[in-house]
């Protein structure tokens, strides 16, 4: 029970937080989190029973090789942030990476310990680690910039605009192309899923189990 509500917590806070404050990243450890890192949660509020919390991460090989970007964003020391009366709720509301006010809050409760992490202090719209990523378009939340995402798609367009998006590739899909070809395994878009509309012409599995 202490289990589920720790849970569910944890859903509430990000689904509360993430409607105050900017772009937040989780998984930041390059170390630490696989092949996937960097991730940004885009919450949809409960719809009958289910609510959704969706990561979008970026994903590299393992034998990539990581640098960090070089940036012009001023840079602080936990202790030059403690000195100054910062809080680790003010890092989050600067979106700061989770893991960064993790580590900070971590420095808080103990002064006297070590630590090389720094707080790049972002300007908007830039965020991230390094303040290494941006939108074209920026939005004030990530829950904004995903739900602008998913209202530009018109539902009587065709599918060339698909090619700036990533493809879902958890579906295995058959569908028909623009030149009326049975194309294999051609791109799937996250919002074709559960659209109303059958894009896998093998069966529909786009939207089964809505």
């Amino acid at each position: 029970m202490q289990l589920f509500l720790l849970i569910l917590f944890h859903y509430l806070s990000i689904s509360y937080c993430s409607s105050l404050s900017g772009f937040n990243l989780y998984h930041t450890d390059r170390v630490l989190n696989g092949i996937y890192r960097d991730c940004l949660y885009y919450y949809i509020p409960e719809r009958g029973l289910v609510s959704q919390l969706i990561p979008y991460c970026i994903r590299f090989h393992l034998d990539e090789e990581l640098t960090n970007p070089t940036n012009h964003h001023q840079s602080f020391t936990f202790e030059q942030l403690y000195k100054n009366n910062i809080t680790s709720f003010q890092l989050y509301m600067w979106s700061a990476p989770i893991d960064l006010v993790e580590h900070y809050q971590i420095y808080l409760e103990n002064i006297s310990s070590k630590n090389t992490f720094l707080y790049y202090n972002c300007t908007y719209p830039s965020f991230g680690s390094r303040c290494e990523y941006t939108f074209d378009d920026p939005q004030p939340s990530f829950a904004k910039q995903a739900k602008k995402s998913f209202d530009v798609k018109d539902p009587n367009d065709n599918l060339s605009h698909l090619q700036h998006f990533p493809c879902y590739v958890h579906l295995n899909c058959n569908r028909v192309s623009d030149h009326g070809n049975n194309t294999s395994g051609a791109c799937l878009d996250w919002r074709e899923i559960c659209d109303g509309k059958v894009d896998c012409i093998d069966g529909g599995h786009d939207e089964e189990q809505c």
